[in-house]
């Protein structure tokens, strides 16, 4: 079920990372940038599924990095590519390997928080993480945090704080997907059981 939730995920993540770089060439070589655009041929982060050559953009990212090895959106884009597949180790190491570089990247720290929550069930520390993300200028304007932040509750079995984030992410109702999403997607089963719940998400 969590494939639903994870192909918001990559797209925020992709178009976050895009846009913290402004200036692609100064993190990344034009080689690298060839690199990055044939990854996403052989897999568009878009899309729902994977549907097309994920073998070939994770190969096609790591040459990437092995050219620019401090191409953030690479790194990135790789971490979310193993995330997508539920490789949460191999996205682990190359999350780390991007906030080595960037500790302050606010789609890293965003992914940082999502891999604690399944590698270490470390909920409040995600919840952390997540929570200093309201503060990131632009960041924030983005529903994905607060559902992130709905899903940890959830998981917490808060439900209330819960209910909370997820209809102020339904109210920004960008980068996060739709209100379908926490309807299947793993982590919010807690909340699912409580028919508040049931009443947000069917509004209109």
């Amino acid at each position: 079920m969590r494939c639903v939730w994870l192909s918001s995920f990559v797209i925020v993540v992709a178009v976050s990372v895009a846009a913290q770089t402004s200036d692609p060439r100064k993190d990344c070589s034009e080689n690298a940038n060839k690199l990055l655009q044939q990854a996403w041929a052989a897999q568009p982060m878009n899309v729902p599924t994977n549907n097309a050559d994920p073998t070939k953009a994770e190969s096609l990212y790591k040459r990437a990095i092995n050219d620019s090895p401090k191409c953030r959106r690479a790194m990135g884009l790789l971490t979310a590519l193993f995330v997508r597949a539920e490789k949460h180790k191999q996205a682990n190491e190359y999350n780390e390997l991007l906030l080595k570089q960037y500790p302050d990247d606010p789609a890293g720290l965003n992914e940082k928080a999502y891999l604690i929550s399944i590698l270490k069930k470390d909920y409040p520390l995600a919840l952390e993480i997540e929570m200093k993300l309201l503060d990131v200028p632009g960041f924030n304007k983005n529903g994905n945090v607060f559902y992130s932040i709905a899903r940890i509750y959830s998981l917490m079995n808060i439900l209330d704080d819960s209910l909370r984030y997820l209809e102020l992410a339904m109210a920004i109702d960008r980068g996060w997907g739709s209100k379908a999403n926490a309807q299947i997607a793993d982590g919010f089963e807690n909340v699912r059981k409580d028919k508040r719940f049931w009443t947000l998400v069917k509004k209109k």
